[in-house]
């Protein structure tokens, strides 16, 4: 499952949303949230966490499972 938040509040925007893994729903949602509000957004998923601008932009910028993955050793 996918979450994504306002970068600049951390106010979380929308939830449940179908992981990246399984379909693109996340991305879209999210650059079409980033686009619409013209702010910045961070996309939480299961393998990891994007961040996307108002101009669409998508950056990859963690990866939740190996930091997982770390932390356990």
């Amino acid at each position: 499952m996918a979450e994504i938040y306002d970068y600049a509040t951390g106010q979380e925007m929308s939830m449940g949303l179908q992981g990246c893994d399984i379909c693109d729903e996340a991305i879209q949602t999210a650059v079409r949230l980033a686009k619409s509000d013209s702010r910045t957004v961070e996309l939480h998923d299961d393998d990891g966490v994007w961040r996307i601008t108002p101009s669409g932009a998508v950056t990859f910028i963690r990866d939740l499972a190996r930091a997982e993955a770390q932390s356990n050793d």
